[in-house]
């Protein structure tokens, strides 16, 4: 059933993965579960109970941690996409010189056509463009970050190209949209270099890639999908394509700025169709986050969060691997362990012992 939740319920005890009753004097613990007969969790290790802490456990009596069930969050994920002059102009597709080279932005607009659907359990997708393919203004979204919002988005996706590339002014409305989410992305489509410096059609937007990174450094991240920038010089024309610059390497920047670099070009390049549509899933992939809402408020203090059995350590924010909160009853996985669900991991999760 498509919708905006992914619902993993998950009813496993922190425990999970535990030592059991062998000897773990020594080894890291979250809760005394993890530790052997006469030992207890203090300080993220198993020690040895004193004389009190042992009488207190027993006049007490055991304790077992709360399961919880978990929800998984659908990704605010913001698509923007170039249908600029650059993305007009005819594209060797196949390598092929019995087939005529045909204009990128199409193939741009065919493939998004067949892979958003897909990404539909996923994320709540917007969609940011130049409004007519004229001049240097983006006022707003075309499509604001909705869950199930991929046919929207589809319907919205300009028919044709032409025009300058005001990326900036599109990213700009991206990031605005997405700021204060704790767990959103941006995903840039482009056929070549950011336009409108200084709000010059022809002038190449210097200052983006800064404003990419400021974004990353914010907890945007942005991917970067090229459909074969030119890796050689442009001309002194007009004709909406910023001038003199060489177009891959300003994408190249954008990509390395947005923290989801593919190597060794700095961006997921498409020199072919083919390999096109295996790109875009690539860089929605990088850009899709893990938020989850628990069945019930806890502290991250009181959590218990594992995935396939390894413990995740608690963090103030999404910077390295483990979990950080989101609100009482929500929380981010973050980094491998990220990586791990969108692989297919399990998320257990439980509330630790008062």
């Amino acid at each position: 059933m498509r919708g905006a939740w992914l619902s993993l319920t998950v009813s496993a005890l922190a425990g999970a993965g535990c030592f059991g009753q062998r000897d773990t004097l020594g080894l890291p613990c979250q809760l005394d579960d993890q530790c052997g007969s006469g030992e207890h969790c203090r300080d993220g290790v198993c020690g040895a109970m004193d004389a009190g802490t042992a009488e207190a456990a027993a006049s007490t009596g055991s304790c077992e941690p709360k399961p919880l069930a978990v929800v998984r969050l659908a990704s605010p994920v913001v698509l923007v996409v170039d249908h600029s002059a650059a993305a007009a102009l005819a594209w060797d597709h196949d390598g092929d010189q019995r087939t005529p080279p045909l204009p990128r932005y199409g193939f741009a607009r065919e493939i998004l056509a067949d892979v958003l659907p897909g990404e539909d359990d996923h994320v709540a997708l917007g969609l940011a463009t130049s409004p007519d393919g004229q001049g240097c203004a983006v006022d707003a979204l075309a499509v604001t970050p909705t869950p199930s919002g991929t046919a929207s988005v589809i319907d919205a996706l300009p028919p044709d190209a032409g025009g300058p590339a005001p990326l900036g002014p599109a990213l700009a409305q991206a990031y605005q949209a997405l700021n204060g989410l704790p767990t959103a992305g941006v995903l840039l489509v482009t056929s070549g270099a950011p336009g409108c410096g200084g709000g010059d059609p022809e002038q190449l937007d210097t200052a983006l890639a800064d404003a990419v990174a400021d974004a990353f450094a914010d907890g945007i991240p942005t991917a970067v999908v090229g459909i074969d920038p030119p890796t050689g010089p442009t001309g002194v024309d007009i004709d909406g394509i910023p001038n003199g610059i060489v177009p891959s390497d300003a994408v190249a920047a954008l990509g390395r700025a947005g923290g989801r670099a593919r190597e060794p070009n700095g961006y997921f390049r498409a020199t072919n169709v083919v390999a096109l549509p295996a790109l875009v899933r690539d860089a929605f992939f990088s850009v899709r986050t893990c938020a989850f809402k628990l069945s019930e408020a806890a502290s991250p203090a009181a959590l218990a969060l594992h995935v396939d059995g390894q413990p995740l350590p608690a963090r103030e924010r999404c910077d390295g691997d483990g979990f950080a909160p989101i609100a009482d009853d929500e929380v981010a996985i973050c980094g491998s362990a990220c990586d791990a669900i969108k692989l297919g991991a399990q998320l257990e999760a439980a509330q630790a012992c008062p």
